[in-house]
């Protein structure tokens, strides 16, 4: 039985508001690279500076 696709997403907050662009990029992939991101279907991402600091991570969710 197949699942409608649906969107979802995670925010990946800055540990420190003071990193320097590469710490920031470093951080997004180190999360990337293990549980629960590891496993997502990535669809999107999109960095936030405004309010919070970090990334917004897309993905998606049951099946086409």
């Amino acid at each position: 039985m197949k699942m409608p696709l649906e969107e979802k997403k995670i925010f990946v907050k800055d540990p420190d508001p003071d990193m320097d662009i590469r710490d920031k990029n470093l951080h997004l992939a180190a999360k990337l690279s293990v549980a629960p991101l590891v496993t997502k279907k990535i669809v999107r991402i999109e960095r936030i500076e405004i309010g919070a600091s970090g990334w917004w991570v897309y993905y998606r969710v049951g099946t086409p």
